[in-house]
């Protein structure tokens, strides 16, 4: 069965790089994906939080069953136990920030 999902590879990785490749991608995970990238970043340089760097394995490994799947939303989906945290890293420096504390 992996075999037979391989040969679709480079065809779901290039249909990654269309518009509707994206927005399969960023299906399951919605406005939380954007927020996620700037959480990482905003912990990543202000240290705010300690997230296990081995929930950051869950993406790469998502991507690839993503790509590999062919249905990248639902496979990516399972990299939420990163994305969530990460979010909320985001949601909560900005209130900080907004509330001045």
């Amino acid at each position: 069965m992996f075999q037979s999902h391989t040969y679709a590879f480079w065809d779901n990785v290039s249909r990654l790089l269309t518009l509707q490749g994206l927005h399969d991608l960023q299906n399951g995970c919605s406005l939380f994906l954007f927020l996620a990238v700037v959480g990482f970043y905003v912990n990543w340089k202000k240290k705010l939080y300690r997230i296990p760097h081995l929930f950051l394995l869950l993406v790469p490994i998502s991507l690839f069953l993503a790509f590999v799947s062919g249905d990248l939303g639902r496979m990516f989906f399972a990299s939420f136990p990163v994305v969530i945290p990460y979010s909320l890293v985001f949601i909560s420096y900005t209130c900080q920030e907004i509330s001045g504390k």
